[in-house]
């Protein structure tokens, strides 16, 4: 297998009519679905430019070039004058395509029985998977290539049936404590739902709410970061975290990263402590331990408390800048 098969990937499918699922949803699958091949090495993307998933297909990878400037999208088609027998609307789709696609592959110069077999053989010789939306009805183009798939021994991610599963994340904020929102992401596969997160630039999950991938459903205070973060629920995947402060502000980490970020806003934490203290002591002419509360030694007298907590908001502040 040549290296520009092993990274293409074709896409076959029904037409609207035949298809169970509304407009966006299918959208939505599909974007899902380049986005997770993208990340396993596929860069070229083959469209027969049939109406429904075809066309649709091809608008969602002309969309994903946005982020990926790598990604390749390649027309198929079957005879010249291909559009022509489409409505209005579905012409003009189809020319705004070919306007935006990186390469044009006509097949035949005019029409003849067969052509568009022809151009399904062409999809499934030069690829190494296809993803389609076959509802397993022996009959039409999407079967006849869905079954070459499988006679060449070539992967088929079937979209019928399959629904975006939910996977779980956090994100942390630093107020005037550290409080915790858990979102969801709507993916074919933990790794595309890690993917979106980047691509959406990990922005604070209240200004997503209305976006189709991301929905916020919860938010609780933490006395602290280092509140584990829980893999249940989430399939066993171990979540990530996205830690919001000056100092981390744009960081995503996974769990395992997640340790260096905490042991960093410890460091912090210690250190503004100890200057908050010193000088809180300083300002009243007290030793460390006469700020004390008498009755809880490991917490400050309230008369105290609330120009220590200034202290340290502000040495906070200014040694996670550095």
């Amino acid at each position: 297998m040549n290296d520009n098969k092993k990274k293409t990937l074709a896409f076959s499918g029904h037409r609207m009519n035949r298809i169970r699922i509304g407009k966006e949803e299918l959208s939505a699958l599909i974007q899902a679905a380049i986005i997770h091949f993208y990340l396993q090495g596929y860069r070229i993307f083959l469209s027969g430019m049939a109406e429904g998933l075809d066309m649709l297909a091809a608008e969602e990878v002309l969309k994903a070039k946005e982020y990926y400037p790598d990604i390749k999208l390649h027309c198929i088609i079957p005879f010249k004058g291909q559009a022509n027998r489409m409505g209005t609307e579905d012409k003009a789709r189809y020319e705004s395509i070919l306007s935006g696609a990186d390469n044009e592959i006509c097949l035949s110069e005019k029409y003849y029985e067969g052509c568009f077999l022809r151009r399904n053989d062409y999809l499934v010789e030069n690829s190494s998977q296809v993803v389609a939306y076959y509802d397993n009805v022996p009959q039409g183009g999407t079967h006849y290539t869905v079954r070459n798939a499988h006679k060449r021994g070539i992967e088929v991610f079937n979209l019928f049936g399959r629904e975006l599963e939910y996977h779980h994340f956090y994100q942390d904020e630093l107020l005037m404590g550290w409080g915790r929102s858990l979102f969801n992401v709507r993916a074919v596969s933990y790794e595309q739902a890690v993917e979106s997160i980047r691509l959406l630039g990990f922005r604070d999950v209240y200004e997503l709410d209305e976006h189709p991938l991301v929905a916020y459903d919860s938010f609780e205070y933490l006395l602290e970061t280092n509140t584990p973060v829980s893999p249940e629920g989430n399939k066993g995947q171990a979540t990530i975290e996205y830690l919001k402060c000056d100092s981390l502000k744009t960081a995503v980490f996974s769990n395992a990263d997640t340790r260096i970020a905490e042991e960093s806003q410890n460091t912090i934490r210690e250190l503004a402590c100890l200057l908050s203290e010193k000088k809180l002591a300083d300002e009243l002419d007290m030793l460390p331990s006469g700020l004390r509360d008498k009755n809880n030694p490991g917490k400050y007298a309230e008369a105290y408390q609330e120009k220590y907590d200034g202290y340290l908001k502000n040495y906070m502040e200014l040694l996670s800048k550095l």
